[in-house]
């Protein structure tokens, strides 16, 4: 990279990581999810992500061709396996590489193209796993009076942020209604949230009225509003980010 980059530095507690690029509009995707936890500059981040601005996103690289096929919302891509290397490849958009043992990741993206959300997750997921922390599909709570937290698992679609929400408005509080994230050690298991907005279906208004005041009258194509914590917090109780001990899981099913 030139030294005319920009690198910003996000603490997953306990793993920093760093990314560069040229410009700060070639990663808005990651601030959008880690932007609450951006620090100043660590001496020694965990995991790099360097971001490429090219015309040569290198789409067929060696390796067990892992995946080919769609995914929801960001289109066709190829999963290829070559070790120690692990690629992403949206073809003609942009590329991800994965280095394991150098705790490392290169993205390439094409001039007119923007960091899909599949990259962005793959990424995030590669980093906190060379940190060992673990990101889960689940909700997270605070049990009332205690610091200790309640985990929900379901499928999309099937109610962890309207229960999430309704535990929130009895005292529960609100660690995130969608992405937790898990360290175990021999000590015990201790999870946080990851501070993103939440991401409220008309269902879930019209089933809990309090949260209509903070809507407007623009859904998304999936029938959402997206809400800071910031806003929610004026009605239910947001936990500050930090780890904390499970006391329980809970399925939806």
């Amino acid at each position: 990279m030139s030294d005319r980059t920009t690198t910003f530095f996000y603490d997953l507690k306990g793993q920093v990581i760093s990314l560069t690029a040229a410009r700060a509009d070639l990663w808005p995707s990651f601030d959008l999810m880690l932007g609450a936890l951006r620090v100043s500059k660590a001496a020694r981040p965990g995991f790099r992500v360097d971001i490429i601005e090219t015309l040569d996103l290198q789409e067929n690289p060696e390796g067990k061709l892992a995946f080919d096929g769609e995914v929801p919302f960001d289109g066709h891509c190829r999963m290829i396996d070559a070790g120690d290397v692990f690629h992403l490849v949206f073809p003609g958009q942009q590329t991800l590489s994965i280095l394991d043992k150098e705790s490392c990741a290169e993205i390439r993206v094409h001039p007119d193209s923007k960091i899909k959300w599949t990259l962005l997750m793959m990424v995030l997921d590669a980093a906190l796993d060379a940190g060992g922390q673990h990101m889960l599909h689940t909700a997270g709570l605070t049990l009332p009076g205690s610091e200790a937290l309640v985990l929900i698992h379901a499928p999309s679609g099937t109610g962890k942020s309207t229960t999430s929400l309704a535990l929130a408005s009895q005292g529960f509080g609100l660690c995130s209604d969608d992405v937790m994230i898990l360290r175990a050690t021999q000590d015990g298991a201790t999870a946080w949230g990851m501070p993103r907005k939440v991401k409220i279906h008309r269902n879930t208004a019209a089933m809990l009225p309090f949260v209509s005041p903070y809507l407007g009258e623009t859904w998304d194509a999936e029938g959402e509003q997206a809400v800071s914590l910031d806003r929610l917090g004026e009605i239910i109780r947001v936990e500050d980010v930090r780890a904390r001990p499970i006391a329980a899981l809970l399925h939806l099913a």
